[in-house]
């Protein structure tokens, strides 16, 4: 005859956990967690300490989180500084930080998923944030001091500095791409005696209020310098002489109805010279075929634009 099994053979029986037991797993899990946490905290310092560019930051760090929290988007963002770089998508639950040192604010983070956060899940994303501000703070002073190097410190627009490296850049791709490029030669008309007449507060409102309204009249594309003085350059890559001569009539006419602030104030004209480059001309010599055409307009009368021949 065949034999049957047993109960004990047909079933396993299951092992029984004891309280030992379960706080033994409970601590194991516990220990393998740090200990991830303790690994992912030491790439992301490392990592963050690659570079100084603000962006790549936000990337590296949003890229290494997702490894212990899952979002599905980041924000930062640094309002006074200009700053604003996002990540991955948009959700529906968010989690946001302000980031602070002892001596300063250093913007907002925003965590955002689809799903709402666990608490356990806040305390990672808390944890690892601290990790986050030195970097960053980092690297918006270094973007504020590559911005102070490159400003004139009174009106904002681009310094000589600024200048030279963005005409240099402008006339290799005219060389290489064969496209145009126009400036334009902005001077204040009687600034000696704007200062001389109401001091040089008023003086120095006039320039920023010449540079704002510069500013305001142009394309995106443009971009405003000062040289020094009361004189301002503008650059237009991918515009011809007569589309130049056409902006700096509109910025002029511009000036010619703006108010420097209450009480009795100068009336403001400015004087211009508009030059577009020319196969073998340098930077020094397409500035001077502009300085020669605004000298032109100063001769004719003042308050006008002159095209360099």
């Amino acid at each position: 005859m065949a034999s049957h099994p047993s109960p004990d053979q047909l079933f396993k029986r299951e092992k029984k956990v004891t309280p030992l037991d379960s706080r033994r797993v409970t601590q194991r899990r516990s220990e393998r967690s740090n200990a991830f946490m303790q690994e992912l905290r030491l790439r992301i310092s490392s990592l963050l300490q690659t570079t100084l560019d603000a962006e790549r930051i936000v990337g590296y760090f949003f890229q290494e989180v997702q490894s212990a929290v899952a979002v599905d988007g980041m924000v930062y963002r640094h309002d006074i500084a200009g700053i604003h770089f996002s990540q991955g998508t948009k959700g529906a639950h968010k989690a946001s930080y302000q980031l602070n040192t002892t001596d300063d604010y250093f913007g907002e983070v925003e965590f955002t998923r689809r799903k709402r956060f666990t608490e356990s899940e806040l305390v990672k994303l808390e944890s690892l944030l601290d990790l986050f501000v030195y970097p960053i703070r980092n690297a918006v002073r270094y973007q504020d001091a590559l911005r102070s190097a490159l400003t004139d410190p009174l009106t904002g627009v681009g310094n000589r500095l600024s200048l030279s490296n963005a005409l240099k850049r402008e006339l290799e791709l005219c060389r290489r791409y064969d496209r145009e490029l126009s400036i334009l030669l902005l001077d204040i008309d009687r600034f000696k005696t704007v200062n001389d007449l109401f001091g040089h507060h008023v003086g120095d409102q006039v320039l920023k209020t010449v540079a704002d309204i510069t500013c305001q009249s142009l394309r995106d594309a443009d971009s405003v310098y000062r040289l020094g003085g009361e004189e301002f350059l503008v650059l237009m890559s991918n515009t011809s002489l007569e589309d130049a001569t056409n902006i700096g009539d509109r910025i002029r006419r511009n000036i010619v109805h703006c108010e420097i602030g209450p009480g009795s104030r100068p009336d403001i004209t400015v004087s211009m010279g508009a030059a577009a480059y020319k196969a073998g001309m340098t930077t020094d010599t397409l500035i001077q075929a502009a300085d020669k055409a605004m000298y032109k307009a100063k001769h004719n009368g003042r308050n006008q634009v002159q095209q360099a021949t």
